[in-house]
């Protein structure tokens, strides 16, 4: 009977005890939120993607040039001055020709002599270019710029002088001149200053 009490007696106080703890279980509800494991999923913004029937701007790589139609400066190197041979210009004779028979022969031998010295000149001309100076004699030009002096008519030679780079006379630079042996007295000259060639009669 004593065994029976005492078994009662624990039940009873288990029923307390578990009346005590579910009614604080729901006290503790009531005054405040228990948070529940389940996760709820917040709804974010998201972006509308809006088609626009405005044309936009093409990007264009910095590193592509693009053509345009406006006009641009082209820098052209300026040309290196380069010596050049002045040109010599139509032999004219001061003297008025004639009919004259000694008169013709003497125009004859005057252009032929202009020739050959025309080919001088241009040796002279050659000799600075490379030398930078001028040949002091016409032997200076042999055999580089020229294979031999040429000779006017009936085997003549020519004058040659080089006046210097000081001196009153400095500006003529030189003079190349043939006598012709025709004429008494009447000596063809080329004057570097003018390129011409005047042929005129002398003193005798």
């Amino acid at each position: 009977m004593k065994r029976f009490i005492d078994i009662l007696l624990v039940l009873i106080l288990v029923v307390a005890i578990g009346s005590v703890f579910f009614l604080s279980l729901d006290q503790g509800g009531a005054g405040s939120s228990i948070p529940s494991a389940t996760s709820t999923t917040t709804a974010s913004p998201t972006a509308t993607l809006v088609a626009s029937n405005t044309p936009t701007d093409t990007l264009i790589p910095t590193s592509v040039i693009v053509p345009t139609d406006a006009a641009t400066l082209t820098l052209v190197p300026a040309a290196t001055a380069t010596p050049t041979l002045t040109a010599t210009p139509t032999p004219t004779p001061t003297y008025t020709p004639t009919g004259d028979p000694m008169q013709s022969s003497a125009d004859l031998k005057i252009h032929d002599g202009i020739q050959a010295g025309n080919q001088i000149v241009k040796a002279i001309e050659a000799y600075h270019q490379a030398e930078s100076r001028y040949p002091l004699t016409l032997d200076d030009l042999v055999p580089t710029y020229l294979s031999v002096i040429p000779l006017k008519g009936a085997g003549q030679g020519f004058y040659y002088r080089w006046f210097g780079n000081t001196g009153p006379m400095a500006a003529e630079v030189y003079w190349l001149a043939f006598k012709v042996a025709s004429q008494d007295h009447l000596v063809c000259t080329y004057y570097r200053r003018l390129a011409y060639w005047d042929c005129n009669y002398e003193s005798p």
